[in-house]
């Protein structure tokens, strides 16, 4: 059984030159909030708004300008929390029902609430290419922000236009508009509708991620997450990822441009959700968050696809609370 398992898992230690600007970037922030071996959640969270007096300003910058002021917000307004890296200095950025906007407010006037309706969680789908997350209504260039995939999940804020609604692309971080004619609802599935995305297997939203060790002696820690195959017809039977651990601090925990790459032998058939074999990481005791993603898939018919898009935005990621 030994020697099964090790034939099935094969692991490495990378140099990867064209993956250390993605490294940078994740990580040159993060979140305050530390969650147990858990994928970020699409679900949103919302607040109220409480000002002693006058009202709450809703800005176009993260700063204290009356130029940058869009609209007024006053206590008991409800306003919905969609996280991205430029906020500081307490401001948080937010969706405002009531003027169908997104901006900037002093974070220390609003008041938990509860989650976003998570009806409100939809997919991109689309035929070839790629949805644009734009900055405005027009379907301009210059207007789009980003790019969504088939798979992708975003959270509708805005549905009263009749073909571009606001959303926040959790795997982005960002907010914008897209064409709501390719958005599915978290009940219709991506891949019985024909429509074959550009990649096929990915961490589906909220991939569970445990983990376990060996001996309480090593400071090696084994985990596996849960990985979907989103092709409508095709069976993959080997996928690769790569991976990396950062500290408390953001640091790398093998080297700014050493990457692990381990590959799983297992049978995914089109839809199917799986989890990869157990894969090793050394820096357990100083281990604070994981970031992975799928490069490589091989198909029931011999033929390998990689993934050649990956970039910063490629990564997902868990935040590791470890009981030593």
């Amino acid at each position: 059984m030994k020697a099964n398992a090790s034939a099935k898992r094969k692991i490495r230690l990378y140099s990867i030159v064209f993956l250390i600007a993605a490294m940078l970037f994740a990580g040159s922030y993060r979140f305050t909030a530390r969650q147990p071996a858990f994928a970020w959640s699409p679900v949103l969270s919302t607040y109220t708004v409480k000002v002693e007096k006058g009202y709450l300003a809703l800005r176009r910058k993260p700063s204290g300008e009356d130029s940058n002021i869009m609209a007024e917000l006053y206590t008991g307004e409800t306003v919905v929390a969609c996280p991205i890296p430029s906020e500081k200095d307490g401001y948080r950025f937010v969706y405002s029902p009531k003027v169908h906007k997104v901006g900037y407010v002093n974070g220390n006037y609003l008041v938990y609430k509860g989650t976003y309706d998570e009806s409100n969680l939809m997919y991109a789908k689309v035929s070839k290419n790629y949805l644009a997350l734009r900055s405005g209504k027009e379907t301009k260039v210059e207007n789009e922000t980003g790019k969504l995939y088939t798979g992708d999940p975003v959270v509708v804020l805005d549905r009263s236009d009749s073909t571009f609604w606001m959303v926040y692309a959790p795997e982005l971080s960002k907010a914008g508009y897209v064409n709501r004619n390719y958005l599915v609802s978290a009940g219709v599935s991506t891949s019985s509708s024909g429509v074959e995305p550009d990649f096929p297997m990915a961490f589906p939203p909220g991939s569970y991620c445990d983990y376990k060790w060996d001996s309480d002696a090593t400071d090696l820690l084994n985990f596996r997450m849960e990985v979907t195959n989103y092709s409508n017809s095709k069976t993959i039977t080997a996928f690769e990822v790569v991976y990396y651990g950062t500290d408390v601090w953001g640091e790398w925990l093998n080297g700014e441009d050493h990457f692990y790459a381990i590959t799983t032998e297992k049978t995914v058939r089109p839809g199917e959700t799986v989890t990869t074999d157990y894969m090793p990481i050394n820096g357990r005791s100083r281990l604070d968050r994981i970031y992975a993603v799928i490069r490589k898939v091989r198909y029931s018919d011999g033929t390998v696809e990689q993934d050649y898009s990956i970039d910063e935005n490629s990564f997902y990621y868990w935040d590791i609370d470890i009981e030593q």
